[in-house]
């Protein structure tokens, strides 16, 4: 059966932004690596009653928006530190500028990989990308 090696859309399609990945705390910690953007400690780092949390750069109270570009990942005293000001007005510093992710990185960044998948990522594409998928980094 013969089939075309391209593909050509005749009209650009148009998906709404609405349809773009929301903002969740799965895969906003993913984005950011478990790690809180201001003390920088990883959540394995994290001791007691401490935890990683949603952290808004310009408070929603100040006018900002529950957009990627507005927030990052903080752990709970850095959070309850800012509380509702801006990161200068207290002297914390983000360690990158919050901007919105690529949707297969996160997938895969939060993707936990089941043996059956992992003996064939290993046949097809090697131990290398296997080890890279689970420790949580894109191929």
């Amino acid at each position: 059966m013969p089939c075309p090696s391209v593909i050509r859309l005749v009209r650009f399609v148009h998906v709404p932004r609405k349809f773009r990945r929301q903002v969740t705390n799965t895969f906003l910690f993913a984005r950011d690596e478990y790690r809180c953007q201001y003390c920088h400690r990883h959540r394995s780092d994290l001791r007691g009653r401490e935890f990683l949390t949603r952290d808004h750069v310009t408070p929603i109270s100040r006018g900002g928006d529950n957009t990627w570009q507005n927030v990052v990942t903080a752990c709970s005293p850095c959070n309850n530190r800012k509380g509702s000001r801006l990161p200068a007005e207290v002297g914390l510093h983000l360690s990158r500028q919050p901007l919105e992710p690529n949707y297969v990185q996160l997938v895969w960044a939060v993707r936990r990989i089941t043996a059956v998948q992992a003996k064939y990522i290993r046949m097809f594409y090697g131990e290398e990308v296997l080890s890279a998928l689970q420790a949580g980094s894109a191929p």
